[in-house]
């Protein structure tokens, strides 16, 4: 453990760059090759008239020792923690953007935009399309066109630079560096009292970085234009506040909170989108860093996955992974790491949401070679007809059978997996009894926007996603990955059904799904009222004991591979 109190010294947080690039120097009156890219930041950093006290991995870490390499790694959270400060090296000027105008149109934000954000956020809530327009805007699947009248709007009254702008685009360029995108820079600046970014002979403060995160943000959400905030900025906004200031929250604190947030992250060993969170986390789990090679990433990757889900009690983690979504050498209910999640999960990762299993546990458990996870849960159905609502045959005013409302209710409800994205586009809240009189009367009053936030909502959460019916009429939606033939599990402990695909005895994890009428253990009550003649339902006080209590009824065994 290294104290601070013990030496004052500084970390430099970089990007190793080409390993074949190498230049020579001399340390401890010894030759030593280290990346042009590290070398380019000791020249920025020396200091002309006294000795400077630096810390760099290439350095300080004899990487051709792999047990030193490895008890080093492990260390590497308290040695960014009780750094003086962290120097951070996004490279030289003369990179694929022009720096200056970053640096100008930073300025512009700082001065026009960052002052006067609640002002710009309130515009969100200020009505400028049409029915007819958003209904062009679901036709074309492109909103940046229906946004143009707010989008000059907001740019013209505050005076900020266009989202196509050069200093718009030098400024997401130069968040576009390889530092911001690297797996081990987030614990480095995650961890940091304090961080100063270079980009040459530029310097800025991370106060003013995290105002321009937040002023590109908010942009973004009032203008409704994701150029101002695409992926790659939700990427790295997160780095910036530090891990003292998400603990007061409670976010970002888990491995699986960082895994999610990270995911996508660059490194040269797959391995490393864990080791490199591991000082970051509240708790490593039981994993150590192991640079052996003995262990193939694919085994630690499924030892983590299941090591949470175990922890945690809960199979949201599930919802990170699928067939399509990890590579050919991950099973299916393995993240993969290395990719971005593009579609919109149904579930959420902050709280539950659902409890289409009660209060059930999870009852899972891992196959000797790491390949297989064993679930126990409850086949519901089995897909039959997949795509839009005029594809699923009628939907009108006919009764639906598991909850006696309206189909064309059922179908809102279905579409956004009944959320009430009419209250926010980001809502958690469930649909109550008054929310179809609610919905019809924003849809007359076009209140506050609120009805075209939720159809755009509504769109967005249906992009990627597909309709589905079940051999039993229920309805459904889950990710375009679905096929005819897959199956609806119950998973034991499961917030969410889950869709898997049989491969001989075994199956595959496709996707989470949401099912209409069957989201708050409903398809459990009426397996026992199969299973025992004198249940009839009524009495539902048990969905809620059974975390304690053996399941009345059989259950079935999934191998997923």
């Amino acid at each position: 453990m290294i104290r601070k109190d013990e030496c004052m010294y500084e970390a430099i947080s970089y990007v190793w760059g080409e390993s074949t690039n190498k230049v020579r120097i001399e340390c401890n009156g010894e030759p030593l090759n280290i990346t042009r890219n590290l070398a380019a930041a000791l020249t920025r950093f020396r200091l002309p008239d006294r000795a400077r006290a630096l810390w760099a991995d290439a350095l300080c870490i004899n990487q051709g020792n792999v047990p030193e390499k490895e008890s080093q790694v492990e260390m590497m959270g308290d040695i960014y923690r009780h750094a003086k400060t962290v120097l951070i090296w996004l490279g030289w000027e003369n990179e694929p953007e022009n720096a200056t105008n970053a640096w100008r149109g930073i300025a512009l934000l700082m001065e026009h935009a960052f002052p006067r954000l609640s002002e710009i956020a309130a515009w969100k809530e200020k009505e400028l399309l049409t029915i007819e327009e958003i209904n062009d805007m679901a036709r074309q699947e492109n909103r940046v066109q229906s946004k143009l009248r707010r989008s000059d709007l907001i740019i013209s009254h505050f005076r900020i630079p266009r989202s196509d702008s050069v200093e718009v685009n030098s400024i997401t360029s130069l968040l576009q560096r390889p530092w911001f995108h690297r797996a081990w820079t987030f614990q480095e600046t995650f961890l940091a009292r304090q961080r100063i970014f270079y980009c040459g002979s530029c310097e800025i403060r991370d106060e003013i970085m995290l105002k321009v995160i937040r002023s590109l943000f908010i942009i973004s959400q009032a203008t409704d234009d994701s150029r101002y905030f695409g992926l790659d900025v939700v990427m790295v906004a997160g780095m910036f506040e530090g891990k003292k200031f998400w603990a007061r929250s409670g976010q970002y604190q888990t491995l699986k909170d960082q895994l999610i947030l990270r995911r996508g992250a660059l490194c040269e060993r797959p391995e490393d989108r864990i080791y490199s969170l591991l000082g970051a986390c509240d708790s490593t789990y039981g994993i150590r860093p192991d640079y052996s090679g003995k262990r193939p990433y694919q085994q630690l990757y499924a030892d983590v996955a299941f090591r949470l889900m175990q922890n945690d009690s809960s199979l949201q983690l599930l919802a990170q992974a699928g067939f399509g979504l990890s590579t050919p050498n991950l099973p299916s209910w393995v993240p993969n790491w290395g990719e971005r999640l593009r579609h919109r999960i149904i579930s959420d990762t902050s709280k539950r949401v659902y409890s289409c299993s009660g209060s059930s546990k999870p009852q899972i458990s891992l196959s000797d070679d790491f390949s297989e996870l064993i679930m126990t849960g409850l086949q519901y159905g089995s897909i039959t007809a997949i795509g839009r609502h005029s594809d699923l045959g009628e939907w009108k005013e006919d009764p639906y059978e598991l909850t006696g409302e309206w189909k064309s209710t059922a179908l809102a409800r279905t579409m956004c997996a009944d959320k009430k994205l009419f209250d926010s586009p980001s809502s958690q809240s469930r649909w109550d009894e008054n929310s179809v009189d609610e919905l019809n009367h924003l849809s007359i009053t076009e209140k506050d926007g609120r009805y075209t936030a939720y159809l755009i909502a509504t769109i967005q959460l249906n992009r990627k996603s597909r309709l589905f019916l079940l051999d039993n009429n229920a309805l459904g939606i889950a990710s375009e990955t679905i096929e005819v033939e897959d199956i609806i599990v119950v998973p034991l402990g499961g917030e969410v059904p889950l869709v898997l695909r049989r491969t001989g005895e075994r199956y595959l994890l496709v996707a989470e799904c949401y099912v209409h009428g069957i989201m708050d253990g409903e398809a459990l009550i009426e397996k026992r009222k199969h299973a025992q003649e004198d249940y009839d339902g009524v009495d539902k006080s048990w969905l809620l004991q059974l975390h304690d209590q053996v399941m009345p009824f059989p259950t079935q065994v999934f191998s997923i591979i």
